[in-house]
């Protein structure tokens, strides 16, 4: 138990020295917690804001996804390790508004708040809710001791 917890803060901490690494973790898990609330909930869809296709929408995209290409190009000629970070997020950000079309990160936003937790049914997004609300509540342990250990 103790070789896996070991390996585990290894991947997500670096052995409680690195808190950009557990910060991008947390923003991976939040953001994934929501994409799954996204798809289970029947509310999700309602607090979406639709945003009609409009060249101002496809401009936006257009550059949004000039500059992760140019980052990602960047990232590959100078290998800078904090900018992979911010890559991470940024992909994890790009998925996100992919998948759910939520610009305004209402789903986000409503994952985030503490009291929409307790609005679920018993069932199976209860259960993976809870366990997402666990591993975030251990990155954000992490985070505190390795920001104390910087």
């Amino acid at each position: 138990m103790k070789e896996i917890h070991f390996k585990l803060n290894k991947i997500f901490s670096n052995n409680y020295q690195d808190w950009q690494l557990v910060l991008a973790w947390i923003v991976f898990f939040e953001i994934f917690a929501s994409i799954f609330e996204y798809f289970l909930l029947d509310n999700a869809t309602k607090l979406v804001t639709y945003i009609p296709e409009s060249l101002t929408k496809n401009l936006a995209i257009a550059i949004l996804v000039s500059l992760f290409v140019w980052t990602c190009v960047f990232n590959i000629v100078f290998m800078k390790r904090t900018n992979l970070l911010l890559l991470f997020i940024f992909a994890s950000i790009g998925g996100y508004l992919f998948i759910t079309h939520d610009v305004t990160f209402n789903i986000l936003i409503f994952n985030l708040n503490p009291s929409s937790f307790f609005s679920h049914d018993l069932g199976f997004n209860f259960i993976l809710q809870l366990f997402f609300k666990g591993i975030i509540t251990y990155l954000v342990y992490l985070l505190v001791v390795s920001l104390r250990n910087r």
